[in-house]
C-alpha cells in the first residue's frame, strides 16, 4: 500500500506483524512504555477502550495480539486523523474504530460497562 504522508509525518516500524505508523514530531509520538503497556497482561476479551489514542499505536497491538474490538478515543483532530489513516493503512478498520470526540461525552455513546477494559497512556 502507498502511503501519504503529509508535510511534517515520518512513517516508522511499530516492529510488529509488518504494522507501520504514521508520526508528527510536532504531536504526540508513541514511546516505549506505549509499546509495554499493550504487551501488559491477558489479551482482553470484550470491547476496549484507549482513551487518547495518539497515533494508535496501543490499538495497534491490541489488535495484533488478537483483541476483536476496539475504540479509540482522541480529541486532537490533528492526531485523530493520524490514528485514522494508521487504522487503515495497517488494514485494521474492521476491529479499530477511530472517534474524534471527548470522552467527558463517552455517556451519552456507550452504556456503563460497555468496554471490558480501558487503556489510557497520558504524556
Amino acid at each position: 500500500m502507498t502511503v501519504k504522508l503529509h508535510d511534517g509525518e515520518r512513517l516508522d516500524d511499530l516492529i510488529l506483524a509488518g504494522m507501520k505508523v504514521i508520526q508528527r514530531p510536532d504531536q504526540f509520538c508513541f514511546s516505549l512504555d506505549t509499546i509495554l503497556l499493550a504487551h501488559f497482561g491477558d489479551v482482553p476479551r470484550g470491547p476496549v477502550l484507549d482513551l487518547g489514542t495518539g497515533t494508535a499505536a496501543i490499538p495497534l497491538i491490541l489488535a495484533a495480539r488478537g483483541v476483536k474490538k476496539i475504540t479509540a478515543l482522541e480529541l486532537n483532530p490533528v492526531m485523530a486523523d493520524i490514528a485514522a489513516r494508521n487504522v487503515e493503512l495497517n488494514g485494521k478498520g474492521a476491529v479499530i474504530n477511530v472517534e474524534n470526540s471527548d470522552y467527558r461525552q463517552l455517556a451519552t455513546k456507550y452504556s456503563a460497562g460497555y468496554f471490558t477494559t480501558v487503556y489510557v497512556n497520558p504524556p
